[in-house]
């Protein structure tokens, strides 16, 4: 249904209100130039209802996957007839010869294996189908020759996948359907529901284009080297760490943390090591970052890589981001200069009062330490420990003032 409503509506606006276009443009592509095509101007491609990036081939693949799944619930094909009828006269509208292969082809696969449909009628319809199809190869061997046998040798097969390309762009940064105008911010801060801000928008904003272009990474290497268990999180196969918190049964999350300790015992007896091939250095560091987008869209173009090293990793959120940045150009942006307590994160954890693998809770005992600090973010708060600290935090940054 939204595929129709969407269809229809980008149809009447590009065929009777010019003028729209500039609105379709902004609002669903967000792209200014004349790179989003909308309808050509003549008759042929006027009167095709057009949808899903301008493509009327795709919309008529959702119209034939749609008629099939509907028709398959035979006992209820009265009761779908009118959505059904509607199907039907968007793949004939859309004059797509894509559609009309696929409205066949599927329709004789669909017939053969229902078994509503007694046998002796498949013959039939599958004869005369087959049949139909050999004469409309015949009648229209022209046609069929310009739209699928000969189309890679008229250049519409790669303007197509331009045109979706560019769409496909497009329509992702739309600030109303997208994800964010041009899908550019200069910094991107990873912080948790435990954190908080403790200096004022303005002035955080400020210090970020004092510094723009740095990355605010920590790298904490004298642990890396001192902490084999750091080392070993790469090394060998954390196969079992997924499921070792996955019961609320206690009993059975022990039975799984013995059978990791078990195989990681047995891999460190066979010196396995499954980066020893590996091209990058491994670093370690805090989870917490402020980074570029420069540095965002390298992390991001090396997924595929990362999930290969880090996906039976043992808490590889403490090694990934520092990972890729080290062995990048932009190990040359780490931030150094952090002072008074701030991390090169510009982040305030307090690790020395921690306990059980936990960073300290901050209490209102320690705003005035929080106010001495360089950090623009501090780890951790909790209001069921002591939410005064909190609300104190905020009701001075509310009123512009820094903690």
């Amino acid at each position: 249904m939204f595929v129709v409503i969407v269809g229809v509506i980008q149809w009447l606006l590009t065929m009777f209100f010019p003028s729209g276009k500039i609105l379709l443009k902004y609002i669903l592509y967000n792209d200014s130039n004349e790179d989003v095509y909308f309808n050509f101007n003549d008759y042929f491609h006027n009167r095709r209802i057009y949808s899903t990036f301008m493509e009327p081939s795709y919309m008529a693949a959702f119209a034939v996957g749609a008629f099939y799944y509907l028709l398959s619930f035979w006992n209820e094909r009265k009761k779908n007839l009118w959505l059904l009828a509607l199907l039907l006269t968007i793949i004939i509208v859309s004059f797509s010869s894509t559609a009309y292969g696929a409205f066949g082809i599927t329709g004789l696969l669909f017939i053969s294996s229902t078994k509503e449909i007694k046998r002796s009628w498949k013959i039939v319809i599958i004869f005369v189908g087959c049949i139909g199809l050999l004469l409309f190869a015949v009648s229209f061997r022209e046609t069929l020759d310009a739209v699928l046998f000969s189309k890679s040798l008229t250049g519409s097969a790669s303007t197509r996948a331009r045109w979706n390309n560019e769409a496909f762009d497009a329509f992702l940064t739309s600030p109303l359907w997208g994800i964010g105008y041009d899908n550019h911010y200069d910094y991107y801060h990873i912080i948790s529901g435990a954190d908080l801000p403790i200096k004022t928008n303005s002035y955080i904003d400020s210090f970020f284009e004092k510094n723009n272009g740095l990355e605010f990474i920590d790298f904490d290497d004298e642990k890396l080297n001192a902490d084999p268990e750091i080392s070993r999180r790469t090394r060998i196969y954390h196969l079992l760490q997924n499921l070792r918190r996955i019961s609320p049964n206690k009993h059975l999350n022990n039975a799984f943390i013995f059978c990791e300790r078990v195989l990681l015992l047995i891999q460190i007896i066979l010196r396995v090591d499954r980066t020893k091939k590996l091209d990058w250095t491994i670093k370690y560091g805090s989870q917490w970052v402020s980074i570029t987008d420069g540095l965002v869209k390298e992390i991001l173009s090396k997924k595929a890589k990362i999930r290969s090293v880090f996906k039976y990793t043992n808490c590889a959120d403490e090694l990934f981001i520092q990972t890729v940045a080290y062995n990048s150009d932009f190990r040359h942006k780490i931030y150094k200069g952090s002072t008074r307590e701030a991390m090169n994160n510009m982040r305030i954890v307090d690790w020395k009062r921690g306990k059980n693998g936990s960073p300290y809770t901050f209490r209102e005992d320690d705003f005035s330490t929080l106010g001495n600090t360089d950090a623009l973010f501090a780890r951790k708060f909790s209001q069921e420990i002591d939410k005064s600290i909190i609300v104190k935090i905020t009701d001075y940054l509310e009123d512009g003032v820094t903690a």
